[in-house]
C-alpha cells in the first residue's frame, strides 16, 4: 500500500509539468486567436481596399475607348501634314507647336496621357480618313464641319467660326467683269476659282459657284502662287486665310481684292471616330468648361508675330 501510495505521489509529480504545459498552451491559444483573427481581419482588408482601389480605377475609365486610351498611355491626334500658321506649324528644330497643337495637349493632359501628333496626311480629308480608320483617336487639324465628312466620323462643337471668303486677282477680274458689279459677279461667279485638293472649300465651291472653272491644287503656296501669276481669277478659303495673305505683302491691296460672305461660314470642330462614343462627349466637355474662342484678330497677330520672327 505505501507502495502504491508513493507510487501515486511521483505519478501526481510527474503529470504537474503536463497540466503546466497544457496550461500555458491554453494561454498561448487564448493570445494568439485574437492576434490571428486581427491579422487575418487586416490582410482581407488590405485586400478588399486594393480591389476597391481598382474598381474605382475602372469605374473613372468608363468606357472601352477611353481605357485604351488611358492603357497605352497617350492621345494620337492626327494633323495635316502641312503647316497651317499660327494652328499648327514646324519649328527649327522640327518641333509642332501652334494653337491646335496647345488644344490637343490640354485635352491629353486632362485625360492623364502624353499627346502624340500623327503629321502624315497629306490633305483634310486625309485627317478625317485617319480619325475614321482608327489610326487616330482625334482629328484636330483646323478642320471644317461639313456634312460629306460627318458620313465618316462624328464632330465636336464649333471651336472656332469663320466667314468664308475669295480672293480676286483684280487685273483678272476686270476681264470678266462686263460691266456687271461686283455683289452681281461674286453672286454668279462665272471665272477661274481655285481650291486646295482634299479641303472643305473644294466642295462648298460646286455648291456655291456652279458656274466656276474649278482648279485645285496641292498645297496653299501653290494655289497663292497661282493667283498672284493670273492662272486664276480667284481663290476660295475662309476669312482668315484671305487677311493673312493680304497682310503677308503690302503690294496685294494693289493687285487683290478680298470679298467675305456673311452668310456662308465655316466651322471647325474635332473629328473623333464614330464607335467612340465616350471621348467625344469627354471632348465636348472640355471644350465647354476649358476652352476659350480665339478670335481672328488676336490669331492674325499671333501669324504675324511668327512671320516676324522666322525672318
Amino acid at each position: 500500500m505505501q507502495i502504491n501510495i508513493s507510487s501515486s505521489k511521483k505519478n501526481k509529480n510527474h503529470l504537474a509539468p503536463m497540466t503546466q504545459t497544457l496550461s500555458n498552451r491554453k494561454i498561448w491559444l487564448i493570445m494568439y486567436f485574437p492576434i490571428t483573427v486581427v491579422l487575418s481581419f487586416l490582410f482581407t482588408t488590405s485586400i478588399a481596399s486594393h480591389e476597391m482601389a481598382k474598381y474605382t480605377v475602372r469605374n473613372e475609365i468608363l468606357s472601352p475607348d477611353l481605357e485604351k486610351i488611358i492603357e497605352k498611355g497617350f492621345l494620337t491626334v492626327a494633323m495635316n501634314k502641312n503647316d497651317r500658321v499660327p494652328f499648327f506649324y514646324r519649328t527649327d528644330d522640327n518641333n509642332t507647336i501652334g494653337t491646335d497643337v496647345d488644344l490637343a495637349n490640354k485635352i491629353s493632359s486632362s485625360l492623364g496621357v502624353k499627346l502624340k501628333l500623327l503629321r502624315n496626311a497629306n490633305t483634310f480629308d486625309e485627317v478625317v480618313d485617319q480619325v475614321a480608320l482608327g489610326k487616330a483617336d482625334l482629328g484636330i487639324s483646323k478642320i471644317s464641319r461639313t456634312l460629306e465628312r460627318s458620313k465618316r466620323v462624328v464632330f465636336s462643337s464649333p471651336y472656332m467660326t469663320l466667314r468664308q471668303a475669295i480672293l480676286l486677282n483684280r487685273k483678272e477680274l476686270a476681264k470678266i467683269k462686263k460691266g456687271r458689279s461686283l455683289e452681281s459677279l461674286v453672286q454668279n461667279f462665272d471665272g477661274t476659282l481655285g481650291v486646295i485638293e482634299g479641303s472643305s472649300f473644294s466642295r462648298y465651291a460646286i455648291n456655291n459657284f456652279p458656274k466656276a472653272i474649278l482648279k485645285e491644287y496641292a498645297n496653299l503656296e501653290e494655289l497663292i502662287f497661282s493667283l498672284i501669276s493670273g492662272n486664276i481669277t480667284a481663290l476660295y478659303l475662309d476669312e482668315f486665310e484671305v487677311q493673312k495673305i493680304m497682310q503677308s505683302e503690302k503690294s496685294y491691296s494693289l493687285l487683290l481684292r478680298p470679298v467675305a460672305f456673311d452668310d456662308q461660314l465655316d466651322t471647325i470642330g474635332i473629328a473623333v471616330s464614330i464607335e467612340n462614343t465616350t471621348l467625344h462627349s469627354f471632348v465636348e466637355m472640355f471644350l465647354e468648361q476649358n476652352f476659350n474662342n480665339i478670335g481672328i484678330k488676336e490669331l492674325l497677330d499671333k501669324a504675324r508675330q511668327i512671320e516676324d520672327e522666322k525672318y
